[in-house]
Order: structure tokens, then sequence, then C-alpha cells
């Protein structure tokens, strides 16, 4: 048996030594070029980054202090840890990686992946727990020509728009006020617990609400869950068929507190487990066959699509993974298959005599006459 072993041995690290080569001559000469959306990704990265720039100076004309420990860039766009509207705790590194205004180019990729045509017309499910990239989604729809149409909550986790002075629904008025960016908010509610920010501070609440309402924004205030989502459905499609849904964080309405929230995948939705039941504005797109681009688990969408986690100092537009794509030399990756089924063939055929002068072995060693 031990001599078994030994030519076994060989075949292997012969077969591994080729494929060894054979990936170092691919990767030594790929090529890289841009990816074929190279300048909408540019264009819209460019108008998030100002839209981030825009929000910053606001917080400042605001009087609302950066904090540093929290936000080491000073983007201005990091929230605090707690606050009176802080609907869940929020991760710190995943807030600051959405500072990236690289984000919107995740946003093009899956709109052209979706085939996305100037005109069309999407839903936008935003929370207050992610404004870095409900800005990057509006960004990125504008960009290539979509129709916007966007409904946000106030209530935000911890780092998010939390800050009960500038919330979200504040930050993206101020964007459309400035001309920076041309749709907002059709209705804005108050999210968290029942949609209604029932966990949030009483007093602060009520001061939110009527200063959002004196700025003439439409507020959706209704305890009614299946009222709430019946209504916001058919405002989504009062002007026509919805062609994507976008879902930006984790808020009630979007998945009706179903636990499947948690557990997908950043990304494109198209299917659902049966364990997410029926109720929600994600299953319900889902079930009209609707695509869902759902934005939760940013650290695997930083990974996945190359972007820095937690970067310092803030990447600027044109940087990342998503602007390139390698390709590699056609009679190179021919040549290396061609090679691969040569050496499994010549092993292959080595193998049955190998096999017979095993069970010879076998069988002088046990004394039988079995050869």
């Amino acid at each position: 048996m031990g001599r078994c072993k030994q030519i076994s041995y060989m075949q292997l690290s012969g077969l591994f030594l080729v494929l060894c080569l054979a990936c170092l001559a691919l990767h030594q000469f790929a090529g890289v070029e841009r990816a074929p959306d190279y300048e909408q990704k540019l264009k819209a990265s460019d108008l998030t980054a100002s839209a981030f720039l825009a929000v910053q100076k606001e917080r400042s004309i605001l009087g609302i202090a950066l904090e540093p420990e929290l936000d080491p860039n000073l983007t201005g766009l990091i929230g605090s840890a707690y606050s009176g509207i802080t609907t869940t705790l929020g991760h710190l590194e995943a807030k600051r990686s959405t500072t990236n205004p690289n984000f919107s180019a995740i946003f093009i990729h899956y709109f052209n992946e979706l085939g996305l045509r100037p005109g069309e017309r999407v839903a936008l499910n935003l929370s207050g727990s992610f404004p870095c990239v409900n800005i990057a989604a509006i960004c990125a729809a504008e960009v290539m020509e979509l129709e916007p149409v966007i409904m946000s909550s106030v209530g935000a986790s911890s780092y998010g728009a939390n800050i009960a002075e500038f919330t979200y629904p504040e930050m993206e008025s101020m964007l459309y006020e400035s001309g920076i960016i041309k749709h907002k908010s059709i209705y804005v509610s108050m999210g968290g617990a029942e949609d209604m920010g029932f966990e949030m501070d009483t007093e602060e609440r009520a001061a939110v609400l009527a200063r959002l309402r004196s700025k003439g924004m439409n507020m959706l205030i209704n305890w009614n869950l299946k009222s709430n989502l019946d209504f916001r459905m058919s405002e989504y499609k009062r002007g026509g068929p919805i062609a994507c849904c976008i879902n930006v964080g984790g808020n009630l309405l979007s998945f009706a507190g179903s636990e499947t929230m948690l557990d997908l995948n950043g990304g494109i939705v198209t299917a659902l487990p049966k364990a997410a039941g029926k109720d929600g504005l994600i299953q319900q797109f889902v079930n009209e066959q609707t695509p869902v681009v759902h934005m939760l688990n940013m650290r695997e969408l930083c990974v996945r699509y190359g972007l820095p986690i937690d970067p310092s100092p803030v990447p600027k537009p044109g940087e990342g993974g998503l602007y390139y794509e390698t390709y590699y030399n056609r009679f190179i990756a021919g040549a290396v298959l061609i090679l691969a089924f040569v050496v499994l063939f010549i092993f292959g055929r080595q193998d049955k005599s190998h096999v017979k002068l095993c069970a010879q072995d076998l069988c002088k060693r046990e004394d039988e006459s079995c050869c």
C-alpha cells in the first residue's frame, strides 16, 4: 500500500504544479479595461460626492458640531451613538464605509444588470439609517434618467441620520431645493415602531414632526400597518408601473418585521423563501415579479465590489473595483485548458495500472491467490 500512496501523491503534486503554472500564466497576461458603464458610474459618483459635500456644509450652517471620534474623516455624514430619534443599534464601521461616493456605482451596476431604461419608474423605500446610500441611490437613478418615486422615514439606527435637528428627509429636501437632485420624497413617515416612531423620545418626536410639516412635507401617519402598506403600494404605482424597487435599510414596512431581511445578502432580489411571508413592500414587489435592489449588509457589499471598509481618507469618485473589468488572453486560456485535459488523460491511464499494482501488492501481503 505504501507504494500505491507514493504514486498517488506524485500524481496530485504534478497536477497541482500544472494548475499553478496555468493560473500564473493567465494572470501574467491578463488585461484590465474600463467597464462598459464606466462613464455612467463616474458621473453618478461625482454627483454623489457633490451631494455629500452639500450635506456637510448644511450641517455646519445649522451649527451641528462634528464628532471626530466617530467621524474621523469629518464628512458630517455620521450621526450620534444615540439620540431621541434613534430606533435601533447600528454599526459604526458600516456607516463610515457608506460615506464613499462610489456606492452610487453599485446602483448603476444593478440598474444596468436589470436592463432598466430612461424614463422607467423605480420605487425607493429609504430609512434614515443609511443617508449616504439613500443619496447615492437617487443620484444613480437620475444619472440613468430613471424616474424615482421616493418615500422615506425619519427614524435611524445609531450613527445614521439620527440627529433630531437634521433628519434624513431634511437632507434630501435641502439637496432638492439647491438643485443637486431633481427628486425628493413624496411621503415621509416617522419610521421605527409601527412606522410611527413610538419608541422615540416623545418631545423630540413631536418637535421633528411639527418641523417637517412646517416645511411642507407630506407626513404619512397611519398606525394600521396593512392600511399603510396598501397606501404606499398604491402611491408608488399611481403614475405607472414600477420597473424596480430599491430598499435601503430595514424600516418596518420593507419586510413587515420578517427576519428574512437580515438573512438576505445585499443586491438584486427576485425570489424569497416561504418564511418571508407576504406582508411587506419587498414581499409584494417580488410576488408581483418586480425585482428589488436590497441594500443592508454594507460590509459584504464593499467586499463584493472592491470598495474599502471604513476608509480613510474617503475615496474619490472613480475608485473601486466596479469601474474596471479584467479580461484574459483567449489563446492562453485555451492552451491551458487543453493542457489540463492532456494531464488528466495521462494520469487517468496511469491510474489503471496503479490499481492493478495495488491489488497485486495487497494479495501478496495477505498471502492470497486472488491475483
